[in-house]
């Protein structure tokens, strides 16, 4: 049987995502991740098509990540699940913002996180009740619902379309690089809620909250606040 130096196989995997990849920077988008960071274009979706990524399990050592002001210890399951966590909370209440718009709800989590006040991890912070609409109001969601419940590996969100590809694109690429704590300026001034004003004045107005909570900035359809 021939035996492929790892080396050569390793340079022929990598000029192949390189391919792949071709189309993403061709839209206008900075690469998000390094060409050899396999696990970074596996959460990403940029690997090619023949690669598939192995959901990890629990187990296996652990490493500080740190979010927020919390520092984490997480197995690779642990993190795979606040990573997913992470995405689909950005992609399900800013799918339709611009990046700036949701990297801003990956800080309004990251904050939230930060405060000792609310839970300490993504998955804990997203799964508290009546806390993020996307949760509860879009059938699409209950997998992930469950999997906060039941603390197993919450499904892919899967795009029915290019544009909600390109949005889950981003709001994959904002939770892999805020768990690598790679996120550094909050454009939100320490916000910890947000809301769409137009939406909820067709539904009747502000909730009680946002009369308090003083706003640190609006950024594409969302207004934000900072709890007191």
């Amino acid at each position: 049987m021939l035996s492929i130096p790892q080396w050569i196989l390793a340079a022929c995997v990598a000029c192949l995502t390189c391919l792949f990849s071709i189309p993403l920077l061709a839209e206008g988008r900075d690469p998000v991740c390094a060409i050899d960071d396999f696990d970074c274009r596996a959460f990403t979706d940029q690997l090619p098509g023949f690669m598939t990524p192995i959901d990890p399990t629990p187990g296996g050592p652990t490493a500080p990540y740190q979010i927020g002001d919390t520092v984490l210890q997480l197995d690779p399951f642990g993190l795979e699940r606040q990573r997913r966590c992470l995405a689909a909370a950005v992609f399900g209440e800013a799918r339709g913002e611009v990046e700036a718009g949701m990297e801003a709800v990956v800080w309004v989590i990251k904050n939230r996180i930060s405060d000792p006040d609310y839970p300490a991890t993504p998955c804990a912070v997203i799964g508290q009740r009546a806390q993020f609409e996307f949760l509860t109001q879009d059938p699409r969601f209950s997998g992930l619902r469950k999997a906060i419940e039941s603390g197993s590996l919450p499904p892919r969100v899967v795009p029915r379309n290019r544009i909600e590809a390109s949005s889950l694109f981003i709001a994959r690429a904002l939770a892999f690089q805020a768990m690598a704590g790679n996120l550094s300026k909050d454009p939100t001034a320490g916000a910890t809620h947000f809301l769409a004003p137009e939406i909820m004045n067709q539904r009747g107005g502000l909730p009680d909250w946002a009369q308090i909570y003083p706003t640190t900035m609006e950024i594409g359809a969302h207004r934000f606040y900072r709890r007191p």
